[in-house]
């Protein structure tokens, strides 16, 4: 007998939503291997014959709703998922206006990404294809033939078409972007979002990018700079990886400066995140 209707665990719900999104997409004739990423346990994927399917938006949509609400939910988003889309041809004015540069973990999806651009650390630099319903990663198939150069800084200023809900400072010189958009993170890649909004200055900037839809910043300003770079640093390590919206990206800072990008904090013996200085970086904070 039940204890008075005992609560589940959040990791008992997701082995059901797991199960009830796995058999939808059977029944819709994708069946595949459930492959789970062990530092994300949202960001979990079904590697079919026809393509990789993420769970990470769908599984946090399920857990805000009450548990009756589920099947139809699945239903719609797999329904969606599986429509048959025809690829954009990149080389018209049309499917070029759908690119977007989006960063991602190196190991997001086992996808083929010979193209990807490395960014810092382990995350990389790939493009998508930004559809009315849904978004579709570029493999290298889809680039055969093309300048991927060229295709790339389209896709950084497409990047402009991609919408900020809420720009905010949250802490003395700490600025806060965020929106419901896949994007908002990669906007540190459009060189139009980072003179406008961010406005470096000749020491460059740091910024943490925790999930898809949020991105943090602070314009470095020599050694003054310190105690609000690792302000930042240790709250983005504390956020808890359950309770973020969307996608994992990393739980690290990098600095950008016009010779690239570079990962700031790193894990030490103990697991605790440390701030390493050292580089670019150690020379803009100590001008």
């Amino acid at each position: 007998m039940a204890l008075f209707g005992r609560k589940r665990t959040e990791s008992q719900k997701r082995i059901d939503m797991e199960r009830l999104i796995v058999e939808r997409f059977a029944a819709q004739g994708a069946s595949g291997e459930l492959v789970h990423d062990p530092d994300d346990p949202l960001n979990t994927h079904l590697r079919t014959s026809t393509g990789v399917w993420g769970f990470g938006n769908l599984m946090l949509k399920l857990l805000q709703q009450p548990e009756k609400a589920w099947r139809a939910t699945i239903d719609a988003h797999v329904t969606t998922m599986l429509r048959p889309t025809q690829s954009p041809d990149l080389t018209t004015p049309a499917g070029r206006r759908l690119l977007r540069a989006r960063i991602m973990p190196a190991a997001a999806e086992p996808l083929s990404w010979d193209y990807a651009l490395p960014f810092a650390g382990d995350l990389v630099e790939i493009l998508c294809i930004d559809l009315p319903d849904k978004v579709m990663t570029v493999g290298d198939e889809m680039l055969v033939g093309s300048d991927v150069s060229e295709l790339r800084a389209i896709g950084r200023l497409n990047l402009q078409a991609e919408g900020i809900d809420e720009y905010t400072e949250v802490a003395k010189d700490i600025m806060l972007a965020e929106g419901q958009s896949l994007f908002v993170a990669s906007q540190v890649l459009n060189p139009e979002y980072v003179s406008a909004r961010i406005r470096p200055g000749t020491a460059g900037f740091v910024v943490a990018m925790p999930n898809r839809h949020t991105l943090l910043h602070h314009v470095v300003r020599g050694a003054e700079s310190v105690a609000t770079i690792s302000r930042l640093a240790g709250y983005v390590w504390s956020i808890d990886r359950d309770t973020r919206p969307g996608a994992f990206l990393s739980p690290h800072t990098f600095y950008i400066s016009p010779e690239g990008a570079q990962q700031i904090t790193h894990v030490d013996a103990d697991g605790e995140m440390t701030i390493r200085a050292e580089g670019p970086f150690l020379d803009a904070i100590n001008r």
